[in-house]
């Protein structure tokens, strides 16, 4: 978010520069232009720098706006309160039920801890407020917080969505465990007609009150049962649109399954991956057999039944596995 408001002012400086240099000319100015000449490279300069460090912690903001806001003096506080202790439960929640961040042995209370973040800042208008997790200056790689609040982020556009397949690619990627404290998040942002934005890193949504009331009913007529399983076999990928096809071996047949490449397996293709996992080039996967992990979800929405497949994570294949393939 931090580097999100840079970029935003830099962008504003860069327009304010580029209309001075507008009106005049060389001839006519030729110390002004010249200074604005340099100014205006100067900042083309810092936001290529800015845009290409990349964001390591785990940063959000969340801007509330409609009913609970009155008019220019502020939003309610009674709503804001729990808004945001909805927020906080479906960030511990989310990075309690991560299965890259849960060991056997751990409990609960270091998943809370860990993922407690700070308010840090709120913004006036829109009525946002900033949350930042505490910074390591040691770290280098994207904290796994960081990890789990962008797939958060994907899952809350998802839910929002009019588009069935976006609606359907939010359902794979939702755990079980997220379902009743996003219910109840947007029980209360559709009862008190609240719309909401939420910015973090490069990811920007906006849910208006009528994409708010949809969430609210989709989550509300929604029941997963999921399974999880491991499988080997050849594995296709389109990454871009992160979609998988896999075909193998299950119980001496040849088995078909399609579905979405989860944020963890999405990792491991972009050399993102934690040091337990494996990093894989996603330009050779299909070359050789491989074992994957991939939950299977029934999704009931309504009277809608659906049966999304979510791919896990991507390992090399093992020799039992191989033998089974073959």
């Amino acid at each position: 978010m931090r580097k999100h408001r840079e970029l935003d002012f830099l962008a504003a400086d860069l327009a304010a520069v580029e209309a001075l240099l507008a009106s005049r000319s060389e001839a006519d100015d030729p110390i002004g232009f010249l200074q604005y000449t340099c100014r205006k490279a100067a900042i083309e300069e810092q936001l290529q720098r800015l845009s290409n460090r990349p964001d390591l912690h785990a940063e959000i903001g969340i801007f509330f706006g409609g009913g609970p806001l009155k008019n220019a003096q502020g939003i309610n506080v009674e709503f804001a309160a729990e808004a945001l202790n909805d927020i906080h439960d479906l960030i511990t929640t989310a990075f309690a039920t991560s299965a890259a961040n849960r060991p056997a042995d751990s409990a609960r209370a270091d998943f809370t801890d860990r993922s407690n973040m700070l308010l840090t800042d709120v913004v006036r208008g829109a009525m946002g407020f900033i949350l930042e997790e505490a910074i390591d200056a040691t770290n280098s790689t994207a904290t796994p917080l960081r990890t789990v609040l962008t797939a958060l982020v994907d899952t809350l556009a998802g839910i929002g969505a009019n588009d069935a397949a976006t609606s359907d690619e939010a359902a794979a990627a939702l755990d079980p465990g997220l379902l009743t404290p996003l219910t109840q998040f947007f029980v209360r942002l559709d009862e008190h007609k609240a719309t909401l934005r939420v910015v973090c890193g490069s990811q920007d949504i906006f849910l208006d009150a009528c994409a708010v009331a949809l969430a609210r009913r989709r989550l509300q007529e929604t029941e997963i049962e999921e399974t999880g399983a491991d499988y080997a076999g050849t594995l296709f990928l389109l990454p871009q649109s992160r979609r998988f096809e896999l075909q193998a071996n299950v119980d001496g047949a040849i088995v078909i399954l399609s579905g979405i490449v989860g944020h963890e397996a999405a990792a491991q293709f972009a050399s993102q991956h934690s040091p337990s996992t494996p990093s894989i080039d996603a330009r050779h996967v299909s070359q050789q057999p491989r074992t994957v992990v991939i939950n299977t979800k029934m999704v009931r929405d309504g009277n809608r039944p659906r049966r999304l497949c979510y791919l896990v994570r991507v390992g090399e294949v093992s020799a039992v596995a191989l033998d089974s393939f073959q």
